[in-house]
């Protein structure tokens, strides 16, 4: 079975980030239970009358900062797949500092772990100012960010202590999938998707014990990273915003050189820094389309650098040239990243424990913590 985080508390390891990263089965539960009833509907117990306005809705804008801009690149991608409305994601801080556009049917939707960011706070104000819908997504109902949406969503993940986001980033990427579903069925009636979406979002409880099952064997390839300085985080569509969110986890907690690209994008330039020392993620999910992204890792193993696969089962093709490899149940591809992202989160914090570094409060930088 896999750990729970009270059996994690009885080894006495004191710190909060593997407890929060154990604790994600849990969340995800609750945010089900919230969301979704017994006979599998989408339901949003306060929105009353405001669900007109989300038929009135013709174009989406996401904003975060951090961890949270990486969960509204996934939304971008989700809202706009799911829902056909037009879509864009964008920097809370950069959105203040532009003239931006507004226009009627423009709903835009915040996001903060903490409902406090203060650039976060400001575009949603200044969207509001603008006549824009705005939805705030936080894990506070009594937060700043709640206070200035049209709609709030609580993301529901419980307190968060370490200064790395890990369960509520995985509480948002829930919300975010949940909200799209909603929005779908408002506005372009859509049936069969959204079904198999709530059918399958039962089972993600049961398919994340699974990898964190796999603990042990983050270990054992962290201890063979340790002395690495620079790491590679390729992934496409869905996964592109954890290959940014894994890199932010390992640059933060482990202080390690860590970036994330767009695979595709990589050998449009950033391939020239790969060599020697240096190791590449790559996270994939889906089959289409893997024989160049093979070609692709075949090129930066000939560079001299290590490949390390996140993937299913399936893909067996990428055993034969990945020097690591760590499998996470097969489901809909928009649940990958919330399955990806574990690993990553993993070994960061593995990373960070052999470097002896204070993994819940990294040096220069602090957040504000809310329940």
């Amino acid at each position: 079975m896999v750990r729970k985080a009270k059996e994690i508390k009885k080894k006495k390891l004191v710190n909060n980030m593997l407890n929060e990263i154990f604790e994600q089965p849990k969340v995800i539960k609750n945010i089900i239970n919230e969301y979704i009833d017994k006979n599998g509907t989408v339901r949003f117990k306060d929105l009353g009358d405001k669900v007109i306005e989300m038929k009135k809705i013709k174009r989406v804008i996401l904003l975060g900062c951090g961890t949270s801009y990486h969960a509204a690149l996934f939304g971008n991608y989700l809202i706009e797949e799911l829902t056909g409305l037009n879509c864009e994601v964008e920097l809370a801080d950069e959105f203040i500092n532009r003239k931006a556009v507004i226009e009627r049917g423009t709903a835009v939707i915040t996001l903060s772990q903490s409902g406090e960011t203060t650039d976060t706070v400001k575009a949603a104000r200044l969207a509001k100012k603008k006549g824009a819908i705005v939805f705030s997504l936080s894990n506070s109902q009594d937060s700043t960010l709640a206070r200035q949406a049209d709609i709030f969503f609580n993301t529901r993940a419980g307190k968060e202590s370490a200064v790395a986001a890990t369960k509520t980033f995985t509480a948002q990427l829930i919300v975010l999938i949940i909200l799209s579903v909603f929005l779908q069925s408002r506005i372009k009636h859509f049936q069969k998707v959204s079904k198999d979406i709530v059918k399958q979002i039962n089972q993600l409880p049961k398919h994340v014990e699974s990898v964190l099952r796999q603990e042990k064997e983050i270990k054992k390839i962290a201890k063979r990273y340790t002395k690495i300085e620079d790491i590679v985080i390729l992934g496409e569509k869905y996964n592109y915003p954890i290959a940014l969110e894994g890199a932010l986890k390992l640059k933060e907690t482990s202080y390690v050189h860590a970036e994330g690209f767009a695979m595709r994008e990589f050998k449009h330039g950033p391939m020239a820094i790969m060599e020697k020392e240096f190791i590449c993620i790559f996270i994939t999910s889906d089959k289409s389309g893997l024989d160049k992204d093979i070609n692709i890792l075949k090129q930066i193993k000939q560079a001299g650098s290590k490949i390390f696969a996140i993937t299913h089962r399936d893909n067996k093709e990428l055993n034969k040239i990945a020097d690591d490899t760590m499998f996470i149940p097969k489901t809909l591809n928009i649940f990958t990243p919330i399955l990806s992202i574990i690993p990553l989160q993993l070994l960061a914090y593995h990373l960070a424990i052999l470097k002896g570094i204070k993994i819940d409060k990294p040096r220069n930088i602090t957040k504000v913590v809310r329940d």
